[in-house]
């Protein structure tokens, strides 16, 4: 475990901008199924109910990386002892990530929802009788995607999360040998 932990502490860092950069690839990418839709006025309802949805996961990537980007500057990456300041990132990284990845399931679960529903049978009619070259499609990987990057981003505050709790129990561990230590110390003098 303890070679595992010291494994994870080194890389955690670049895992964690790796899955928040997919979920922000994901998040500018996620409405290309339907971008054919934009020329069918009966689906401005449609984009209008996603459009914050779609937002908020770009937010919530861009925070994930920018507080993966401070994993190296507090050198949660090589310390043998974590500070307070490295179990606040810690923390803080854990909530933005269950945070990010719980708004993101809900966010691509009601698009799919809106999408399926639309009548695309009538929308691709209306496209054909007008001769224009455009279709839209029931099967799209894109929610799939979603789902995955949504998953990643779950994994690693499993990780992330795995080595403050080993970080902890460690020291919590070493503290007492210390203490007495001190003690031993303090009584020769």
């Amino acid at each position: 475990m303890k070679k595992l932990c010291e494994m994870l502490q080194k890389f955690n860092g670049i895992i964690a901008i790796v899955v928040f950069a997919a979920l922000a690839i994901f998040a500018l990418a996620m409405a290309t199924p339907a971008a054919n839709l934009r020329g069918y006025a009966d689906t401005e309802d449609f984009y209008k109910a996603i459009q914050p949805w779609n937002d908020g996961i770009l937010y919530f990537a861009i925070a994930g990386i920018v507080l993966a980007c401070l994993y190296s500057v507090l050198r949660n990456n090589v310390r043998k002892i974590f500070y307070i300041s490295n179990f606040v990132w810690t923390i803080l990284y854990c909530l933005v990530g269950l945070g990010g990845g719980i708004y993101a399931i809900v966010g691509i679960s009601l698009y799919q929802k809106s999408y399926l529903a639309l009548p695309l049978e009538s929308i691709n009619q209306y496209w054909a009788d007008h001769y224009l070259d455009t279709s839209v499609s029931r099967s799209t990987p894109v929610f799939a995607l979603g789902y995955l990057a949504a998953a990643l981003v779950f994994i690693s505050v499993i990780l992330c999360a795995f080595v403050g709790i080993m970080k902890f129990i460690d020291q919590r561990k070493t503290k007492p040998q210390a203490d007495s230590i001190a003690n031993k110390e303090e009584a020769h003098v």
